[in-house]
């Protein structure tokens, strides 16, 4: 799949906001492995109201559904260095901002021909 050319073509931060946590995440690597780690299915199954893990490329975003599942506590940790960041977000407002998220970058993506919807659907799920 082309994804990784266009990750590497236009790499560059984007900022991931998580309640109280900004994440910047690199185009390649950090959102490219977790895509190809199964980010979009780790969404499904959030929505689910099951717990997930998410692993980028040097840090860890662990999610757990609270509350009746109305709020989810965030736990990201950065690979090595033994720190960590906690927030505690709605869930709904969690799994909205991920999947623009997820769904922005893809878009440009497509739009700039690197890949199909067809190829998102079949390999990212």
């Amino acid at each position: 799949m082309s994804l990784k050319r266009f990750c590497f073509e236009h790499n560059r931060y984007y900022l991931l906001t998580l309640g109280s946590l900004n994440i910047e995440l690199h185009l390649y690597h950090d959102i490219l492995d977790a895509l190809e780690e199964r980010w979009c299915a780790q969404i499904l199954k959030l929505s689910a109201g099951n717990k997930v893990m998410i692993d980028f490329n040097d840090f860890t975003l662990k999610i757990t559904p609270i509350l009746n599942k109305i709020l989810a506590d965030c736990e990201f940790s950065i690979r090595g260095t033994g720190k960590d960041n906690y927030c505690t977000v709605y869930l709904y407002q969690l799994l909205h901002t991920m999947r623009n998220f997820i769904e922005e970058i893809l878009g440009i993506a497509v739009k700039e021909g690197y890949v199909t919807a067809e190829d998102i659907a079949k390999h990212l799920g």
